[in-house]
Order: structure tokens, then C-alpha cells, then sequence
């Protein structure tokens, strides 16, 4: 029996999410990725790129869809904290053993939202306080007046990713608080216009409009390495397109929900999602991931695209597999009465 008590195209969309944040570290990092397009094998990997680059902005429209209805947790918050502690310092310990950290470096690993490892965990912290007034806010005006805002705040949002104009609003390429705070809205938008926007648009229609989001990208980047322009500017969270194939994409799993067999299990793979950003960004990324995989550029083509993306999704589903452990672990020891925190993320004291 199918079992659809909510939308799990939403759960799919933030499994998705951090494959693609898996994905792009891969491809860029890794070294996969060679930006000269100027031939099929750049052009494959740099395809990759701009089909991934929506991670971030998917995960944070996902953010807002789910939370404008609800009240800021901040157990859950500090849960999220000391995940990353935990798994920070545990990647940490492994390489200092392996001898690829130094003692200065391994002490690193367990304060690392104070030493930058995680801009995203940074700026979601940063936008919590704002989130109960916002949601307020939200609540107050009229769903069309909310998606007038989103499109207005889209607008300049994008604005902010031409030269000249990043500097008067500090969204800095989309890695930033603010830019958290309106995808937030978008998210929030799209809850609360959700019946309209699928009698309007055709599910079709969006899936078409997303899969040609990263090609057109791509054909603009490769006309700005003729003008002598650099690419990456169209490869920011904040650009144009990048934000429509954000939106685009969330929408395209929201229409093609389908429902699921395994309700249970479909869960707990999406509440480990998270894990897999908190291991990626580790130290795992800039001292395991620096140009490993350079030599799938050798390979070149699409067997060099494919193993790529199976080398990814080996990657992901290993850091998901630590995912489950922490979703297992917090349950295990809140069932238990040890723990402040209770696996749905609120306080709960130790029982007597």
C-alpha cells in the first residue's frame, strides 16, 4: 500500500541536493573540471557543473517550504552544531592518524563553525533569530503579496550577481546570510501559492524549463570565454539562471511526488541528509579532494561524466550511510532518557 501523508518529492529534492553538493566538490575540486571549453570533454564536466551548482539554493528553498509554517526549533539548531562538531573532529582524527594534519589542524576540526568550514551552517545559524519574525511576517500578508515579494527579491538578488553590484548588498555570490533569508521566502512562497502554481503550470513544462536551465548556461558561459569574460560569474548561487533552475527543479520534485512504499525509510534518508554537507566540507575537502580526480578528465567524454557521477554517488552514499548512524544514535539516546535532545530536535529533559 502507497503511503502519502506529505509531499515526498520534498525529501527526494534534499537527498538530490547533497548529492549535487557531492557532486560539484567532485567535479571542481577534485579536479575534474578544466574551464576552457574548448572541447567536448570540458564542456561534459563544466555541464555537470552548472547542473549541480543548484545544491545550495535548492536545500535553502527546501528550508523555507517547510519551515514558514512552523516555530523555530533551537534545539535542533544546536543538534545541528554538534553533529558537525562530532563529525568534524572524527575526519579530523582519521587524517592526524593518517599524518595528512598537523596538531594546530586537528584542533581545528572540533571548532569548526568558528574556523570556517561550513559557510552554509554559519549563515543558517546567522538566520535563525530573524526567522520568528519572519514567519510572522509571512503569515500576515496575503499569498499573492508573498509572491510578488519572492519575485522582487529574486530580481535583486540577481541584480547582485552583475559587477558592480555585489557590493551594495552583500550577497556575495549567494554565500551569505542574506541570501539564505530569500531563498527562505521562496520557499515560503511557493507553500503558500503551491495549489496555484500547479494549475498553472504544467509538471512537464517545468521539468523542460529546468533541463534547459544548465545548457543555456552553458552556451552563455562559453560566449563569454569568447568575449574574454570569465565563466564563473554565471556559476554564482545568485545568477539569473541559476536561481530559475533552483526554483525549477524544487518544483519539478514537488509535482512528481509519487508518494512511497517506504515511508519510514524514505525519512530517516532525508533527516540524514545533512550529514553528507557536514562530512564533504570537512577537512575531507581540502585535504583529501584537491585534484583526486584529475585523471577523469583524462578520460575525458561521457565515460569520464559517468564514472564521475558513480564515483559521487559511492562518496554520497557512504556519508549517508554516517547520516543514518547519527538519525539512529540520536534516537537510540533520547529513547534511553540521556539525551537533551530528542530525535524530532526538541528539548526534552533526562526522564526520572
Amino acid at each position: 500500500m502507497v503511503t502519502k501523508q506529505r509531499n515526498w518529492g520534498v525529501d527526494r529534492a534534499r537527498l538530490f541536493a547533497m548529492f549535487c553538493v557531492v557532486l560539484i566538490h567532485n567535479n571542481l575540486q577534485g579536479g575534474a573540471l578544466k574551464f576552457d571549453l574548448l572541447s567536448f570533454q570540458s564542456l561534459i564536466f563544466a555541464l555537470i557543473e552548472n547542473c549541480g551548482i543548484i545544491a545550495v539554493n535548492l536545500f535553502a528553498i527546501i528550508s523555507g517550504y517547510l519551515m514558514c509554517d512552523s516555530r523555530v526549533n533551537l534545539s535542533k539548531a544546536i543538534s545541528l552544531w554538534v553533529e558537525a562538531i562530532i563529525w568534524s573532529g572524527f575526519v579530523g582524527v582519521l587524517l592526524y592518524l593518517n599524518g595528512s594534519l598537523g596538531k594546530m589542524e586537528l584542533l581545528k576540526s572540533f571548532f569548526p563553525v568558528s574556523n570556517g568550514f561550513y559557510w552554509y551552517l554559519n549563515a543558517y545559524f546567522l538566520m535563525l533569530p530573524l526567522l520568528p519574525i519572519l514567519n510572522a511576517g509571512l503569515s500576515k500578508i496575503d499569498r499573492r503579496d508573498i509572491a510578488n515579494l519572492s519575485m522582487l527579491l529574486c530580481l535583486m538578488g540577481s541584480l547582485a550577481s552583475f559587477p558592480g553590484w555585489s557590493n551594495g548588498t552583500r550577497i556575495e555570490a549567494g554565500y551569505s546570510t542574506i541570501w539564505l533569508v530569500v531563498l527562505y521566502i521562496i520557499g515560503a512562497a511557493i507553500k503558500k501559492n503551491e495549489t496555484s502554481i500547479k494549475e498553472v503550470v504544467s509538471k512537464w513544462r517545468v521539468l523542460l524549463l529546468a533541463a534547459i536551465c544548465p545548457l543555456l548556461s552553458l552556451l552563455l558561459q562559453k560566449v563569454y570565454i569568447e568575449f574574454g569574460i570569465s565563466p564563473w560569474s554565471l556559476i554564482n548561487y545568485n545568477t539569473p539562471i541559476v536561481l530559475a533552475q533552483s526554483i525549477l527543479v524544487f518544483l519539478t520534485f514537488l509535482f512528481f511526488d509519487g508518494g512511497t512504499k517506504y515511508p519510514k525509510q524514505l525519512k530517516n534518508l532525508s533527516s540524514a541528509a545533512f550529514t553528507v554537507y557536514i562530512l564533504d566540507a570537512s577537512w575531507f575537502f581540502s585535504k583529501v579532494l584537491p585534484g583526486r580526480f584529475s585523471w577523469v578528465a583524462d578520460i575525458g567524454g561521457v565515460w569520464g561524466a559517468i564514472l564521475l557521477i558513480l564515483i559521487s554517488f559511492i562518496i554520497f552514499c557512504i556519508f549517508l550511510g554516517a547520516g543514518l548512524f547519527t538519525v539512529k544514535a540520536k534516537a537510540l539516546v533520547n529513547s534511553k532518557g540521556m539525551g537533551v535532545f530528542c530525535w524530532r530536535g526538541k528539548i526534552r529533559p533526562p526522564q526520572s
